[in-house]
């Protein structure tokens, strides 16, 4: 059968987004990158959000992506704080949290089958209760299947004080014609099965919907583009000078201004280059701001309060008291918005308050050096930590653009590669630089695959993987050497040994590390020194060795501690000195 008008512009549009960001790899597995970064779009997912949510093939349980959004604004990780249940991160959070959780199957197929509807019923069922038995769980599913489910367990029992509103959506994409699917009355009748299944899971106000997505849903996807200019109503005259506005924003417009179209939920992105994580509402400043902003005194609230500073690629002008603003980014000022946005979900904001106004300053910078003298300029004042305010020092800075000559792609700010079109399989974080030199330079496995964000927003770790003096070649290296195991621990020799890439690929890096230092504790590494005596190859016998030897590890380990899970194992603090003393046997 021909193909479809429809047909024909997904598979051009899918062959060409995969030759651009992944083309070394085979088209069935890319499309499982390409339909989950289209589904997800509205949330703005950086590159490493979607491939992180990715489930590996083998025991897969019919699902091939997954993913838990809250708020309809932050795509959450396992160290996400609000995740761990940290404890200021869950009181930020307003009653009624909203999560969505995005279950996907992507089949690079014209044909539609109902197996996978079904295999993904009753693998949520098991996987969805806050009281799954991981353990028992483990023959069944692969590690990175559990580890995103346990995102949901996760913040779900942890936000449960909170009453959350759950919405599980499951999408299964083809590139198959709509009028097969819409035939298929078995397409329907499991479908419905699967949502009379989990909807029971899920606490009152819960949803469940099914939806298949063919190619014309696809090209509908395809078209659809988030709003990246956003409207900012001023109260008067502002002062324009130089590119950039500074005015008086009323309350009630900033809320507009700061929730997405037709919600009360923060718009995604908003706080992408902000260099603090909001504090909740009871410390010392923000329950001043709180006790501000819901005063109904008559002195104006912007006579008390700082105000904001916002940066965007382009202002447009619209005389005489408003501007549009492409891809705004809050980076001073996160603990008023926060605070009033909470605020106003609480209904707790006076009507006479709303009519007051916050203090706004907007500066138009596209260049990633004025970016960087604005988030650092304006957050000075403050003892920061953030990795966020780490990103514009000079020396991320020249990493950036050393990488920059060796292939790699380093994002000191969301997406900035991504929106300039290079290839994903090239992009890298800073979290994703500092789990590999975690790894690599610390001898941490352990810690690289469980807690990365943690680590390095501690200054003595900062310090020890970005030093000041430290040789830029190091980290081009110690990017090619993960790549390099990552490619032996994906590998059918390899997974022969251990099928677990995830839990894999920090042990390894770390073991062919000691293995071709010749060293006996991770101390020695000096990885700035001794970087360049490392020729990383995905062949080598050294990296068997070293597998192998986190397999006994791991073996001795469970034996001592057999009510462990797999994921206790590879995160504790055990695991780390038997595998070492493995790979010196070796």
């Amino acid at each position: 059968m021909p193909n479809t008008p429809d047909q024909d512009v997904l598979e051009a549009a899918f062959m060409e987004w995969r030759a651009a960001n992944y083309p070394g790899m085979a088209d069935g597995d890319a499309y499982e990158y390409f339909a989950s970064t289209q589904i997800l779009k509205e949330y703005s997912p950086s590159t490493s959000d979607v491939a992180k949510g990715v489930v590996k093939k083998a025991k897969d349980g019919g699902i091939d992506s997954f993913y838990v959004v809250l708020n309809e604004n932050e795509i959450l990780d396992i160290d996400s704080p609000v995740v761990s249940g940290q404890a200021s991160a869950v009181n930020a959070i307003a009653q009624g949290p909203r999560l969505d959780v995005f279950v996907i199957q992507s089949k690079w197929s014209p044909s539609w089958k109902s197996d996978p509807i079904t295999r993904a019923r009753d693998s949520l069922t098991q996987l969805l209760p806050r009281t799954a038995d991981e353990k028992s769980l483990e023959a069944v599913y692969e590690t990175t299947l559990l580890e995103r489910t346990r995102i949901y367990r996760s913040v779900y029992t942890h936000l449960l004080a909170k009453s959350p509103v759950v919405h599980v959506h499951f999408l299964y994409a083809t590139k198959g014609a709509e009028d097969i699917l819409k035939s298929s009355h078995d397409q329907a009748n499991k479908a419905g099965l699967l949502k009379g299944a989990v909807e029971p899971l899920l606490p009152t106000g819960g949803t469940v919907d099914v939806e298949l997505l063919g190619a014309t849903a696809m090209c509908e996807l395809l078209r659809y583009t988030p709003a990246t200019k956003v409207p900012l109503q001023f109260s008067h005259d502002l002062v324009r000078a130089a590119s950039s506005f500074v005015g008086l924003v009323k309350i009630s417009d900033y809320l507009k201004f700061i929730h997405r179209e037709n919600s009360v939920e923060l718009r995604a992105g908003l706080f992408d280059s902000n260099v603090r994580d909001f504090a909740g509402e009871t410390g010392t400043v923000n329950g001043a701001i709180k006790e501000t902003v819901t005063s109904d005194a008559a002195t104006s609230f912007w006579w008390l309060n700082n105000g904001v500073t916002i940066l965007a690629d382009e202002a447009e002008d619209v005389p005489p008291h408003a501007i549009n603003l492409t891809r705004p980014l809050i980076v001073n000022g996160l603990q008023t918005t926060n605070v009033i946005h909470l605020a106003s979900a609480d209904k707790a904001i006076p009507a006479a308050r709303l009519e007051q106004s916050i203090l706004v300053r907007v500066i138009t910078a596209a260049d990633s050096a004025t970016r960087d003298m604005v988030i650092a300029g304006t957050n000075r004042q403050t003892n920061i930590t953030s990795i966020q305010l780490k990103a514009t020092e000079l020396i991320h800075v020249e990493i950036e653009e050393y990488l920059a000559t060796r292939g790699w792609f380093y994002e000191r700010r969301k997406n900035q590669y991504r929106n300039a079109g290079k290839p994903a399989d090239r992009i890298i974080s800073i979290n994703e630089l500092a789990q590999a030199m975690i790894a690599i330079s610390l001898g941490r496995p352990a810690d690289a695959r469980a807690r990365p964000s943690t680590l390095i927003n501690r200054p003595e770790i900062y310090a020890q993987i970005f030093p000041d003096d430290a040789q830029r070649p190091a980290y081009a290296a110690a990017l090619d050497l993960l790549e390099a195991v990552d490619a032996f621990v994906k590998s059918k020799p390899a997974q022969k040994i251990l099928d677990d890439s995830t839990n894999a690929r920090f042990y390894v890096a770390t073991g062919y590390v000691m293995k071709k230092l010749r060293l006996k504790k991770i101390e020695s590494i000096k990885y700035f020194n001794n970087h360049a005596r490392i020729k990383p190859s995905s062949t080598d016998p050294v990296m068997y060795k070293v597998l192998q030897a986190l397999v006994d590890a791991y073996n001795e380990e469970v034996k001592a501690n057999p009510n462990q899970t797999r994921d206790q194992v590879f995160k504790g603090s055990a695991l780390t000195p038997r595998f070492l003393a493995e790979v010196y046997k070796s």
